[in-house]
């Protein structure tokens, strides 16, 4: 864990693979949204196969689409097979039911909320996926704004989004943490200027690890290495 001298006073999260687990969620919600638009096999199989899905084994794959690409990419890939807005709505809706967090994202925001930091999500699934999917976790009352690809501020890694959540909840960029664990995310963080945290709770991208002010391998090491560990309780 590397350390930076900034000081933070707010957390802009990415969600999926960061506080939502990417395949506790998405491999069942994927599925039943294939299931729901395309009513037969063989166009079932071709749409998986675009949006990167191993349909015989219910799982996203590692470069599918859905690991980092904006859900207005996805409609592209969605097209010649289905509606994209019935397929995305599909996801959707069944990515709130099926929404699981990812090991101490519960603990981590409820801990921050109530101790006051100002919270944000920035996100390239929809701003509809992530307050349904908080929502229906409980915990989306604590975020003062919940940005998507779809909030006009562009999708990462463009800085846009990153940008417009720091002002949304009152802090500088400067004095914000941008917490993701892909690509997009570290490299959105530093074009905007925030103090850029990669979560790698796995195997670590050397090259994203080099880049980023910060690197962890839990959750529950975020408030420590951003000095936000004031409250005893963490």
């Amino acid at each position: 864990m590397q350390r930076t001298e900034a000081t933070v006073r707010g957390v802009i999260f990415d969600k999926d693979g960061t506080l939502v687990s990417f395949h506790h969620t998405w491999d069942v919600a994927v599925d039943v949204a294939l299931r729901e638009v395309c009513s037969d096999t063989a166009t079932r199989a071709a749409l998986a196969e675009a949006v990167g899905y191993d349909l015989p084994n219910r799982r996203v794959l590692d470069d599918s689409p859905f690991v980092a690409e904006s859900a207005a990419t996805l409609d592209l890939l969605v097209a010649p097979f289905a509606d994209p807005h019935a397929f995305e709505d599909a996801v959707v809706r069944a990515g709130a039911v099926h929404v699981a967090p990812e090991p101490g994202a519960f603990e981590l925001v409820e801990m921050l909320g109530a101790s006051g930091v100002p919270l944000a999500i920035a996100t390239n699934d929809s701003a509809e996926s992530a307050v349904k999917q908080f929502t229906e976790l409980g915990i989306a009352h604590h975020f003062g704004a919940m940005l998507g690809y779809d909030s006009g501020f562009g999708a990462k890694p463009d800085p846009g989004m990153v940008v417009a959540a720091a002002d949304a909840i009152g802090c500088s960029v400067g004095e914000t943490a941008m917490v993701g664990d892909s690509s997009t995310d570290v490299y959105s963080g530093l074009a905007a200027g925030a103090v850029t945290v990669y979560f790698a709770p796995g195997d670590a991208d050397p090259e994203l690890a080099s880049a980023a002010d910060l690197v962890i391998t839990s959750l529950s090491a975020l408030p420590a290495a951003l000095g936000l560990a004031a409250n005893p309780t963490i």
